[in-house]
């Protein structure tokens, strides 16, 4: 038997949790395919927006902390594995970012539309482009929480009007 090569490296080569790690923090890996990482990791977080939208806000919020926690460590963990200050295929961020901007707001597609538009306006442009610089996972996680919250407030507020317009 000769010596392996590179495709078939030992399975110990990479140690599981760092495995487990870049699997959560690329969103499946989707984040790493070519194009648009952070579209994509929004619209995954799309899909985690409405199942969170199916509990009262209290576990919303509580589930949405500890996400958003879970990032910090994994995106600081990604982020040491691939050598490089937020790595565009990490999209744990957008993920956790686009259900904190749809939270304790109705799932209905005119919200759906205006959060999607507006979160990855403010990812974007990055009203506080400081948050990117603070360390490891918090710098990734803290930037895209913030535009989640500019877009929960925006549509809080939109909201709060309908209703108190409707009889």
């Amino acid at each position: 038997m000769g010596p392996r090569n590179s495709r078939h490296a030992h399975p110990m080569a990479i140690p599981l949790g760092q495995q487990v790690c870049r699997f959560i923090a690329t969103g499946g890996y989707l984040g790493a395919l070519p194009g648009a990482p952070g579209t994509a990791g929004s619209v995954l977080g799309l899909g985690l927006a409405w199942l969170s939208s199916r509990y009262a806000p209290n576990v919303q919020i509580g589930v949405l902390l500890a996400l958003f926690l879970l990032g910090v460590a994994i995106a600081g963990s990604a982020e040491r594995w691939y050598g490089v200050k937020d790595h565009g295929s990490i999209i744990i961020d957008e993920i956790v970012g686009m259900a904190m901007a749809l939270a304790m707001l109705p799932f209905h597609v005119g919200y759906v539309i205006a959060a999607f538009v507006l979160f990855r306006f403010f990812d974007i442009i990055k009203p506080i482009a400081s948050l990117e610089r603070l360390p490891g996972g918090w710098g990734i996680m803290c930037d895209d929480a913030f535009a989640a919250i500019l877009t929960n407030l925006m549509l809080q507020g939109v909201h709060l009007l309908l209703t108190r317009a409707t009889p």
